[in-house]
């Protein structure tokens, strides 16, 4: 009986992997179908100021923002969702762990590069627990896939910023 286990096991594990890469591409592709036609529409800089608006009213936290976007249409509508969920991802983080007064948030278009800054004046934390919480974790992963370059600066008692430059 031992061995019938062990024969099965291989196979039920490749199964359960099969259906969960299946059930992220769906998701995934929902998303993007759902979120599409708003960015087709809808410029970035109207997107983060609904955003914003929401954060402002439900945060307990002032939002400063500074967008700058002249050359929208060079930056594909999937790196705008990625920026738009990077965003998204460090204002949840803000809220739930840095009892911030102020945060800031800069999207830069310059030359070829998209810039992007968001900065608290919260608690921070130590540097080498930066790589600890999931949320960072996903921005860290989001980034690369328009290889953008994420840099995370942060002590305790010193707020924290998320840098991430995109070229485009």
């Amino acid at each position: 009986s031992l061995t019938s286990e062990n024969e099965e096991e291989p196979n039920f594990k490749a199964k359960t992997e099969h259906l969960l890469q299946t059930a992220v591409k769906e998701i995934r592709s929902l998303s993007h179908a759902l979120i599409a036609p708003a960015l087709a529409k809808t410029s970035l800089k109207e997107l983060f100021s609904a955003l914003l608006n929401t954060i402002r009213t439900t945060a307990g936290f002032n939002v400063h923002a500074d967008i700058t976007i002249p050359q929208e249409n060079k930056i594909p509508d999937e790196m705008k969702l990625s920026i738009y969920r990077i965003v998204q991802e460090q204002l949840s983080n803000i809220q739930k762990y840095a009892r911030a007064k102020n945060v800031y948030v800069q999207l830069l278009q310059e030359d070829d590069e998209l810039k992007l800054a968001i900065k608290d004046d919260g608690v921070g934390f130590a540097q080498s627990k930066k790589s600890a919480g999931v949320g960072l974790l996903n921005i860290r992963t989001k980034a690369p896939l328009f290889k953008g370059k994420v840099n995370i600066l942060s002590s305790e008692g010193e707020g924290c910023e998320v840098k991430v430059i995109f070229p485009i």
